[in-house]
């Protein structure tokens, strides 16, 4: 039996309780995934995804919202119809069966490898400090190669998830699950990769004279894809003593205090434990229930990807919206938030006030992070452009793929040691990737605004004011390109990251 509403106040009816169910039910996936991350007893998620795909393919539902979509008169009505209907367009192809049955069971692959080297069973985190320090060529290879394991075991069903999202897509009307994605997200697919080519132009300069300066100091020839991390790492080389895990939540809430925010009153759960990404972030409901999961160790980059992740948490706590849909951020402005909080762990007056670094070692250390920032812009290319690419065509060789796009970007030799499945991202958060690099763009944009604007960032309770009226606040009731040219004055764009590379 159809439903009918017939009139704004039905249909007004008819969203919150279609609002009602989409966020129970997202909320006990969530909270089922956390504590499938912490390795305790939890429920079954292909059973949850079942019930939640029972809502996202109603065609009922989605019949309702279409019709409504174009008619409604009532501006804030026609804000939340328009989010619901972004909504179930971008769930439908996650929410079929065949789709979140493969992708759960790839999923559960990644959590449960654990690589092997030199026969020892090492985590994650253990493997990636490895190919960060170890002075030892062969111990990195090794450490690299151990990922091939997993790549092989799961390359089909990756590939295959491809092919069956791309099916999908292309019957919503879409040439590639690539395209889909990005339009729902309000990104523009050419303008996107007009981007990356003029980044690759603008950096190569920088990175490619930062990388031969290593290759002398360490005495290699040719960079090989063990090597990028330990080169980059001894550039910067910032001591892990400076950055002890023990501080990193304290330092994180003081930075956070100092905005007149206090962190004691915010919903925010932090747990460690061994899992397939540096740190995550789970808004298990926005804005009353938020977690973060990680693993970290001393040293900088732990203080990145826990700031990073804090930023998220942050953003969630703030957003003033009643209504399920419009709280949610599209992936692009949800990691700019983030990226916003992780900037502070190389800002020069944070370092000052919170490590004992002597202003040379400071100076020295932000010079010598924008080399990081590179290494990692264009590894983010890198691993963007192979999905759009494989997406395109999922039938090529992918790993000799993976194997140019790596060594075109990070200026390292070809291998086609099988790698590419084994990014975990690809199968959890497709298209994902260019997320971060315009998160970038919009955290340098924004704190060139913030600069501009109030001078002092620490101490300062107006940074907090902005970040909160300006883009916690508003959630998805306004696009996220309208929140940052309302916000900064401009359209997002390159300039500012750009001038922030420079070295």
């Amino acid at each position: 039996m159809s439903i009918k509403v017939d009139d704004e106040g039905k249909l007004a009816s008819f969203l919150d309780e279609l609002e009602r169910r989409l966020e129970g039910v997202d909320v006990e996936y969530g909270e089922t995934l956390w504590k499938k991350y912490l390795r305790q007893p939890h429920g079954d998620l292909d059973e949850i995804e079942r019930r939640r795909s029972e809502t996202i393919l109603n065609n009922d539902y989605f019949r309702v919202v279409k019709d409504w979509t174009s008619r409604v008169k009532d501006k804030f009505l026609a804000k939340r119809v328009r989010a619901v209907e972004r909504h179930l367009l971008g769930e439908r192809v996650e929410a079929l069966p065949d789709i979140f049955v493969l992708r759960n069971r790839i999923n559960e692959e990644h959590i449960k490898f654990r690589p092997v080297v030199s026969g020892r069973e090492m985590d994650r985190t253990d493997i990636l400090e490895m190919l960060r320090k170890d002075p030892d060529r062969s111990k990195r290879k090794a450490a690299w190669e151990s990922f091939a394991e997993l790549s092989r075991k799961i390359e089909n069903d990756v590939k295959e998830l491809v092919k069956k999202r791309n099916h999908n897509a292309k019957e919503l009307g879409y040439q590639t699950y690539a395209e889909y994605s990005l339009t729902l997200d309000i990104i523009d697919k050419d303008d996107l990769l007009t981007l990356y080519e003029k980044l690759d132009r603008l950096s190569k300069p920088y990175f490619s004279a930062i990388l031969e300066k290593i290759k002398k100091k360490l005495r290699i020839e040719h960079l090989e894809p063990w090597d990028i991390s330990f080169a980059i790492d001894k550039f910067v080389k910032p001591p892990d003593e400076h950055f002890p895990k023990d501080q990193i939540i304290p330092k994180i809430k003081e930075l956070v205090k100092s905005w007149g925010i206090n962190t004691e009153e915010l919903p925010i759960l932090i747990k460690q434990a061994d899992i397939p990404f540096g740190g995550l972030c789970f808004s298990i409901r926005i804005p009353t229930d938020v977690r973060i999961v990680s693993n970290p160790r001393d040293g900088h980059r732990f203080y990145v990807t826990l700031f990073h992740e804090y930023g998220h948490a942050l953003h969630a706590c703030f957003v003033k919206q009643r209504h399920y849909p419009l709280k949610l951020d599209v992936g692009c402005f949800s990691e700019g938030m983030a990226t916003i909080l992780q900037h502070f762990t190389s800002d020069p007056d944070w370092l000052r006030m919170n490590t004992p670094l002597t202003n040379e070692e400071i100076t020295r250390f932000v010079k010598a992070t924008k080399a990081s920032l590179l290494l990692r812009l264009r590894n983010l290319m890198a691993l963007s452009f192979f999905e759009f690419l494989t997406y395109e065509n999922p039938e090529q060789d992918l790993n000799k793929l993976w194997s140019r796009t790596q060594a075109k970007y990070l200026f390292v030799s070809e291998n086609e040691t099988p790698q590419w499945a084994a990014q975990s991202i690809y199968t959890t958060h497709p298209i994902y990737f260019q997320n971060y690099i315009l998160a970038e763009m919009i955290a340098a944009q924004t704190i060139r605004c913030l600069k501009e604007k109030y001078g002092q960032l620490l101490n300062n309770a107006r940074i907090a004011e902005f970040l909160i009226q300006n883009y916690y606040g508003p959630g998805s009731s306004v696009d996220w390109p309208e929140k940052i040219e309302k916000a900064t004055g401009r359209k997002l764009g390159a300039e500012a990251l750009v001038q922030q590379l420079a070295i």
